[in-house]
């Protein structure tokens, strides 16, 4: 697994706070059953929105951008 990037941003407005991030992971995994590398990429995205007072963690919408990309990848190398 390679981390191609990482994106974190914060977002404030008068109502409310966000932080988002955006995580792009490229895997390359060996398939013995067809004795070859097979690379593909995921995209996973996270979100932290507070609409209240108070400022949301970067730390929430990191781990759930991680969490999003390495399930879709998980989906993928079951799929091999």
């Amino acid at each position: 697994m390679e981390i191609l990037h990482f994106i974190n941003s914060r977002h404030v407005t008068f109502f409310s706070t966000s932080a988002k991030s955006e995580v792009k992971l490229r895997y390359k995994v060996f398939s013995k059953a067809n004795d070859k590398v097979t690379t593909f990429q995921v995209l996973g995205k996270g979100n932290n929105k507070v609409t209240s007072i108070g400022v949301p963690g970067i730390g929430t919408a990191m781990k759930r951008g991680i969490d999003e990309a390495m399930d879709e990848a998980f989906v993928k190398i079951e799929k091999l």
